[in-house]
Parts: structure tokens; sequence; C-alpha cells
């Protein structure tokens, strides 16, 4: 019966995403440009992992990288390359650490006489890519592979402005400011110890916002894991948040809170989900711009395609 559920569950994500990623092509004009070049002045290097089952590139939190491009047009953007698989998630995932291992190694070593910092981002499976290659990998749940196992070194954390990740699996929310969302429970592979410390010590929890919602079978550990629109939605509820929590960043990062930014706040959204997803703090400025449009574009139309798809999935499950 186990296996069964976890390929029911597995079905069932998978059916679901790609359903999201059709309406993605229909909708958004995410780009799946990739560089591994120096920004100009006044921008970031964003690497993005993307999440389970889904094409190469960018993935859904493509369309809050594209926000931010858009905001700080001297930024750019690559992708990690990995399988983004469920049927061999502990392998996919660690193959997802190395390529993002690669990628802010290769970044560092070019010392951009900018000095532009990294902000990365990941969605599911892509965000415990971007957690485990941070703080090393929850080796007390993965099997122990001593790469991993070590968090990245200290001229790497420092050199990060800002981080997003979207219903990580491994998130743990006791005591964690980067928290954003209803959630009180942490994920399937929750990480402990010195995976945690090493946010706090390194500051990157003032840095972090991870967003996870309550009744999330993978960063809530909500056991109904046919309950799988709470953790598919988050551009569609945070999106907006995320940007200016990372533009914000990039403005402190070159010691500015104006003139970097494209037509957004000077602010950042820190307030949290609550009751439903209401956010509290202050709102988001009204978006303008393919990027932002792509957001908007996503609202509906994926919330009546998942209804539709997933409750195939569920009787499928069943």
């Amino acid at each position: 019966m186990t296996s069964h559920r976890c390929l029911a569950s597995a079905t069932v994500l998978a059916l679901a995403a790609s359903v999201v990623q059709a309406q993605l092509g229909n909708y958004s004009t995410i780009s799946n440009v990739s560089s591994s070049a120096c920004p100009a002045e006044g921008g970031a290097h964003i690497i993005v992992a993307r999440a389970s089952t889904e094409p190469l590139g960018y993935g859904i939190i493509g369309a809050v990288k594209d926000l931010v491009l858009e905001a700080v047009p001297a930024s750019n953007a690559e992708y990690v390359v990995y399988p983004a698989t469920l049927t061999d998630y502990f392998n996919s995932e660690s193959d997802g650490v190395l390529g993002m291992r690669e990628l802010v190694e290769a970044y560092v070593a070019q010392d951009c006489p900018n000095n532009a910092p990294l902000v990365l981002m990941g969605y599911s499976q892509g965000a415990q890519v971007v957690a485990d290659y941070v703080s090393g990998q929850n080796v007390g749940v993965f099997p122990y592979n001593s790469s991993l196992a070590e968090p990245a070194p200290d001229n790497v954390l420092s050199k990060i402005a800002a981080i997003i990740t979207m219903g990580d699996p491994s998130i743990n929310i006791t005591n964690n400011p980067a928290h954003v969302g209803n959630s009180t429970k942490s994920g399937l592979f929750e990480r402990f110890g010195n995976a945690t410390s090493v946010f706090e010590t390194s500051g990157l929890d003032n840095r972090t916002q991870a967003y996870c919602n309550a009744l999330d079978p993978y960063c809530a550990s909500a056991g109904n894991f046919d309950n799988i629109t709470v953790h598919l939605v988050y551009v569609q509820e945070f999106g907006m948040q995320a940007r200016d929590f990372v533009v914000q960043k990039i403005q402190e990062w070159y010691g500015s809170s104006t003139g970097t930014a494209n037509g957004t706040s000077n602010g950042t959204s820190n307030g949290t989900a609550s009751g439903g997803g209401t956010m509290s703090g202050p709102s988001s400025p009204s978006p303008s711009g393919s990027a932002a449009s792509s957001v908007r574009d996503m609202q509906a139309s994926i919330t009546v395609a998942l209804l539709a798809t997933i409750g195939f999935a569920f009787a499928y499950a069943l």
C-alpha cells in the first residue's frame, strides 16, 4: 500500500506540474535565456533550480526571476541542469546540489569587477537543492555523501544577497525567521543541527524568505499527498512579495535604497500568510511589464486547470 501511495502521489504531482507548465506556456513570457557572465553594475547574478518533473529551464519560479530582472535590469540569470525527477529523488536532488555548486563556484571564481552578488531561487525539489547547497545536505535523511555534507564556504555565503525558496521539503520552521506562510509543521526531510545554524551564523536567515503554507504535503508534512494544489501556487500567492524582497536585498548590497530598481517599492513585504493565505504586512505595489503580467495571468488559469486535472489524478490514486 505504501509503494502504491508513493506512486500515486508522484503521479498526482507529475500530472499537476505538467498542467501548470502548459499554462505557463500559454500565458507567460518566462525567458529561458541563461548566462554565466558577470552582471552589469547594480545588478545581481540569479541562479535558479526548478521543481520536480518540470522541463529543463527555470520552471514555475522563473516568473519570479523575470520579475526581478525587470525590476533590476542590470541583473542576469542561469538555471541548474539536473534531473528534477521524483522516481529517483535522492539521487536527483543530490545531482542538483552538485549542479548548483558548480554554477556558484564558477561565478565566484570570475571575481566580477563590480562585486555583483548572487541570488539563489528554488521551487520544491529545487528549493531543497538551494538549501542543501547552502547549509549542507541533510545527511540524517539522505544517504551519506561526504562531498555534499558540508555547507557552502564562507566566501560564497558572504556573496549571497538573497535566497528565495518555495515549498522546500527540507524546511525547518522552528524559530525560523525566514519562514513566510501559515505552516506550523516542518518538511518531509526536515533539516536539523548544523544545517540550520549555518543560516543563523552567516546572517542568511535575514537574507532568505522560505515560503510554506499549511496543508502542503511536502514542506509542511501535511500527510495528504492528494492535496497538491497548495504546493503549486506559491508563485501565484507570493510572487510579488518575493520580488520586492530580492530587490530590497540587492539595493542593500549596493548600499542604496533607491535608484537600483525599476518601478518597485523601496521596502519589502515581510508579512506572513495567515488564515487561508491572506498576507499581512505591506502590500506589493501594482506591477507592470510583461513579467508581472505573466504572474497575473497565471492566477486564474492555473487554478482552473489544476482543479480539473488534479481531480482526475485523485481518482487514479485511489
